[in-house]
């Protein structure tokens, strides 16, 4: 089990890195996006839900050594070489950062010992996280679909 200030901490990686995949979704798609309260507390549910099914995930009974604190020993070691003063990577944006904290979430996400297909699942289910938060932050708002 996770304690608190592990859990803590993870959330708190996970909601800023969300945040700052929907701000990089929102500059490469070719809709702008506005976030208004109601929007924001949308993907804010969406997110939440989103870290929830991968804590879940994680906690499988049959996982031995791919769980959560797996995930945190991962997004450590990214921090030790993105930032640590003997780094010898070139400075990265922040969304770069973010991403990378994103796919130390999912790189072991689905595990199943009898498949051999579990990296390409754990992308996939990237893939349809992302697909979601895109979707839900380009389109239109309640208030932008009235003004029509």
């Amino acid at each position: 089990m996770l304690n608190m200030m592990m859990e803590y901490s993870l959330r708190n990686r996970w909601k800023s890195s969300v945040t700052c995949l929907i701000n990089e979704l929102g500059m490469s798609s070719s809709s702008t996006i506005t976030i208004d309260r109601e929007r924001l507390q949308e993907l804010d549910a969406l997110s939440q839900s989103w870290l929830e099914k991968i804590s879940q995930l994680y906690a499988e009974p049959h996982r031995a050594y791919h769980n959560m604190t797996h995930v945190q020993d991962v997004i450590a070691s990214l921090d030790f070489l993105l930032d640590g003063e003997d780094s010898s990577i070139d400075a990265h944006t922040t969304c770069e950062k973010a991403i990378l904290i994103l796919a130390a979430f999912f790189h072991d996400v689905i595990y199943n010992p009898k498949s051999s297909t579990n990296e390409k699942d754990s992308a996939d289910l990237f893939l349809q996280f992302a697909s979601e938060l895109l979707s839900l932050a380009i389109s239109p708002s309640s208030n932008q679909q009235g003004d029509s």
